[in-house]
């Protein structure tokens, strides 16, 4: 940075972008934010690239408004609950795009990518990695504003951490009520 940009911490990034250091860092590692380092480890950013990243993401922000669509991500290793919610979805809402991941990880990317409304886990096979998964995505920036729903027994205590639980096997109405939901939810 020999160039005499002014350069910030990730905590005075934090403070103009309104998140943790920690997500900062998360952006820099991830290259979403570039930065350099010191020789002690710590993170730089440049003030004109905080404020790329910062008008970029005003720029989605500013698509939300334009197109109010719901966007949903259903996290399911079975591609008939996919095809199920996206249909249901689609006679919702034909503007309503519906993402697939069919693990955590993926979710996570596309969760990252998509900002959801909506995030419906299918946790018929594994209702404690389910549950897990619920706890993470609620407590993520990028889908902290997100309704979680899951598919499974609402009696497994696994998913306390969702805010809606659909019972399977999965109908019609279920699916969409949780589409009217998230739509109020976002609001």
């Amino acid at each position: 940075m020999s160039d005499g940009a002014p350069v910030l911490s990730t905590s005075e990034v934090a403070k103009r972008c309104g998140v943790s250091a920690k997500t900062v860092a998360r952006w820099v590692d991830a290259g979403v934010l570039p930065a350099i380092f010191t020789t002690g480890g710590h993170r730089r950013v440049r003030e004109d690239d905080v404020e790329r990243f910062l008008d970029s993401r005003r720029s989605l922000l500013a698509m939300d408004r334009i197109n109010p669509a719901l966007r949903i991500v259903v996290v399911s290793p079975h591609d008939e609950t996919v095809r199920f919610v996206a249909t249901v979805a689609e006679h919702y809402d034909r503007e309503c795009p519906v993402h697939a991941a069919a693990d955590e990880l993926s979710a996570g990317l596309i969760v990252g990518d998509v900002r959801p409304h909506l995030i419906v886990v299918d946790g018929r096979d594994d209702p404690q990695r389910a549950g897990a998964m619920c706890r993470t995505l609620r407590a993520a920036d990028q889908s902290r504003h997100a309704l979680v729903a899951v598919v499974g027994q609402r009696f497994s205590g696994a998913f306390e951490a969702a805010h809606k639980v659909l019972q399977p096997p999965l109908v019609s109405e279920a699916v969409r009520d949780v589409l009217y939901d998230a739509q109020a939810h976002r609001s």
